[in-house]
């Protein structure tokens, strides 16, 4: 538990304001410290006491020069001793949790001295919001040897990996003379996931297919995995004929297989950002949108990235996630419920923050990607250079499918004839494409025969 006083070097000693009389602001600073001088009305009432008790003499005004600069010094002291035995606290009952998951938020402020806190306001930022919900203003008093506890339950829309704080701290006394300003920096961290969209349907472009699992695509059977011994058909390998069972019922015996994927599926979500301005720096708590039109859009890329890896892992296939940014996040394939985990975790500290596009990200990865795995992209534009990386990518044995997650909603009718010019040329390659909405609750992967693009996303609300 850390005091308010001991953030004051933290939060850069002086940062004493004075609304009117510039002129006394480096005096003051040097003198108050982070106190702030509410009004200047008591120190112009001392200086009139003491030029009357100088000049005109008498008792009275040496009295109200004494007691007012007694009562002015004594207010300091006591907002100075706020202060410094204060304690702020910003905290979660859930450490980690998904989007659009309601959390309860907690302020507690607690006041370790005898003289109570008459006015306290605290100013922060919800992680994970934006607009009219992104602030937190809490008014309130703390007692003598006591605390107070403000809570707040929300839903957080973003995912990331947010630092609780700063909360800016402001106490003063009743009168309004003094007020003690901090900015506290917690220590708490909380973690919000992207929601897991349900993908349905059978139709995933896997280069080579597994199990009992319908696909136009030409199966391959595994030698190591002996599913059933049967009758010989027309058109059976004879390769796999089982002498000993032949030989005992008097006609020819097969062995037949399993169905496996020889190939790893990699679910790629994009994360370029070509813009030319740092994406952090027009606003610290802003998040880059990326190639995506919305938050919404971006947020529900991810929700869909999320929810291929788990459809593959469901299906037991080698899923890995190929996610660069200015970091790397990507997680190497493998199977089962640990895997998912990780590959999560990566995808919640993911931002749409990377200067390269697309297309060059491809190029740099896709020797990594061995021959027959299969790529499912994510993400919200088509251009004709990336069009082109998939196609050679399909060249070199790879199976490949796109998921453009777009806002149904938009009124831009440049970005509306953009998307159909880049759907068209799409319609030349052999790789598919799913146009998924943001406001999808579930993402259907059927896919009809001699349609040259794949079918909208259902939008259930």
């Amino acid at each position: 538990m850390q005091g308010i006083g001991d953030y004051s070097e933290a939060a850069g000693s002086g940062r004493a304001e004075i609304r009117r009389g510039a002129w006394l602001r480096p005096h003051l600073r040097r003198i108050f410290g982070n106190i702030t001088l509410g009004d200047r009305w008591p120190i112009i009432a001392i200086i009139i006491f003491y030029l009357m008790a100088r000049i005109g003499g008498g008792h009275l005004p040496s009295v109200l020069f004494r007691v007012t600069l007694g009562f002015w010094v004594c207010t300091y002291v006591w907002v100075r001793l706020m202060v410094k035995n204060l304690t702020c606290i910003y905290d979660s009952d859930l450490k980690a949790l998904q989007r659009e998951q309601r959390t309860r938020l907690d302020l507690r402020f607690d006041n370790e001295g005898f003289l109570p806190i008459t006015r306290l306001n605290a100013v922060t930022r919800v992680p994970g919001t934006t607009g009219e919900d992104d602030e937190w203003r809490v008014v309130t008093a703390v007692p003598s040897v006591g605390s107070r506890l403000s809570t707040r339950r929300t839903s957080l829309r973003e995912h990331g990996h947010y630092r609780l704080g700063p909360v800016n701290v402001t106490v003063g006394d009743p009168f309004g003379w003094f007020a003690g300003e901090v900015e506290v920096y917690g220590d708490r961290y909380i973690t919000v996931y992207p929601q897991v969209l349900p993908v349905q349907g059978s139709d995933l472009p896997l280069r080579r297919p597994f199990g009992s699992m319908r696909t136009r695509i030409r199966s391959f059977a595994d030698p190591s995995d002996l599913a059933d011994i049967r009758p010989m058909r027309p058109g059976d390998n004879p390769k796999h004929i089982h002498w000993p069972t032949s030989a005992r019922h008097g006609e020819l015996y097969i062995r037949e297989f399993e169905l496996t994927a020889s190939g790893e599926v990699y679910v790629m979500i994009d994360l370029s950002n070509e813009s030319e301005e740092d994406p952090y720096m027009a606003d610290p708590n802003a998040r880059p949108l990326g190639v995506f039109p919305t938050t919404e859009a971006k947020e529900r890329a991810f929700d869909l990235t999320a929810g291929l890896m788990a459809r593959c892992l469901r299906d037991d296939l080698a899923v890995g996630l190929l996610a660069r940014g200015r970091r790397d996040y990507s997680a190497e394939p493998g199977k089962g419920p640990e895997r998912f985990r990780t590959a999560l975790h990566s995808l919640a500290r993911a931002q749409p923050d990377c200067p390269l596009s697309t297309d060059i990200i491809l190029e740099q990865v896709g020797h990594s990607i061995s021959s027959g795995s299969t790529l499912l992209l994510v993400t919200g534009r088509l251009t004709p250079a990336l069009s082109s990386r998939l196609s050679s990518m399909m060249q070199l044995g790879l199976g490949v499918g796109v998921f453009i997650v777009t806002d149904v909603d938009q009124e831009d009718e440049e970005a509306a004839e953009e998307s159909d010019e880049a759907s068209d040329k799409t319609a030349a390659h052999s790789f598919r494409c799913w146009t998924v909405p943001a406001q999808s609750r579930y993402v259907m992967l059927d896919y009809e025969r001699g349609q040259s693009k794949g079918i909208q996303a259902s939008n259930v609300l």
